[in-house]
């Protein structure tokens, strides 16, 4: 057991993920009630020992191993599904390592999950521990910089998850890190595109940006500053510090403009920094202006009141209905008294 790193909340993330409606539960309260515990069995593979997480040099063409001990300390069996996913970058600019519905980028070459056999269930018996080894099968090719992700392990719930009603779902991440080489990745940053919105009466400029080489991206800081193409002032101004981005991975990030851009042609200057490095972009930005709601519904009572008849018309056919009504009443009585 002198090999086992055992951690609770160390090097192994507990991520509570809460499934409700209307309520937010606080993950310190769920994990008080969690009963299984994981701890890692150091791979002869590990480039650093004192690292609480797999963190391996690979070959090409090999297979690796990720062993795991799995403890239940309660009185009846616990049922997870284990799942291996790629990190990637979520929207607010941090590093998630859960699973996401979200494209893979275009520059990430090999995806963890591609390369993992995983079991559908793992069942641990009530207080006995299990130990669990999932095999990677590393690529043919090789490849420069890390391949980062996590192995999760997700409890099933006891009983059936209701439509209604809060439940949480309780998951316990353990990085994963593969490195085939010691060579040096240069960090690059791109700024795909940009585009404005509206969004709940919000004006909002997002930007999508992309982190195109296979390593992290640390302390990266977002300086937006926009101009007028008309009058050259600067009419607006941004400033993001503490982003973070998975390898080979992008995020859209969004910019509450606070409705302060009126319709037409601005340029855009992003200056990012991360560290000692440096990059500066410039892009074209067009604001449509778009009707409110308010303005729409003015739209639509007009037609409704065009389509009505004026109170003039009305009156003027009630005058004409009423002289018929005793033009006729006074013809028939002249024709009676003859």
């Amino acid at each position: 057991m002198a090999n086992n790193k055992k951690y609770y909340l160390g090097g192994l993330f507990l991520i509570v993920t809460l499934l409700m409606t209307g309520l937010l539960l606080k993950t310190d309260q769920v994990a008080a009630k969690a009963s299984l515990t994981i701890s890692t069995v150091t791979s002869a593979h590990q480039i650093d020992s004192k690292k609480s997480y797999f963190y391996l040099a690979v070959k090409p063409n090999t297979e690796e191993q990720l062993t795991v001990n799995l403890t239940n300390q309660s009185a009846k069996d616990i049922t997870v599904t284990p799942s291996l996913v790629s990190a990637t970058t979520s929207e607010n600019g941090t590093i998630n390592y859960q699973t996401t519905q979200a494209k893979a980028d275009s520059t990430l070459k090999y995806q963890l999950p591609d390369l993992a056999t995983l079991p559908d269930k793992i069942v641990i018996p009530a207080n006995s521990l299990k130990k669990v080894t999932i095999k990677l099968a590393l690529p043919q090719q090789s490849f420069t910089g890390i391949l980062a992700g996590a192995l999760r392990f997700t409890e099933v719930a006891d009983q059936p998850v209701q439509q209604k009603g809060i439940h949480n779902t309780v998951a316990y991440t353990i990085a994963v890190i593969l490195r085939e080489d010691n060579k040096v990745v240069v960090p690059e940053l791109n700024l795909l595109k940009i585009s404005a919105k509206n969004s709940r009466g919000k004006q909002i400029m997002t930007e999508v940006i992309q982190n195109p080489v296979a390593n992290y991206l640390f302390n990266l800081s977002l300086k937006t500053q926009i101009y007028s193409k008309k009058t050259k002032q600067k009419v607006f101004e941004n400033q993001q510090n503490g982003l973070q981005m998975a390898p080979n991975s992008h995020f859209t990030n969004s910019i509450n403009l606070q409705n302060k851009l009126a319709a037409g042609e601005y340029r855009v200057v992003t200056v990012a920094t991360s560290n000692q490095q440096r990059w500066k972009f410039n892009q074209t930005l067009k604001i449509v202006r778009e009707p409110s709601l308010n303005q729409r519904t003015v739209s639509t009572s007009k037609v409704v009141k065009q389509r009505s008849l004026p109170i003039g018309m009305i009156i003027l056919i009630l005058i004409i209905v009423g002289l018929a009504m005793v033009s006729a009443y006074l013809w028939q009585r002249r024709k009676s008294q003859h």
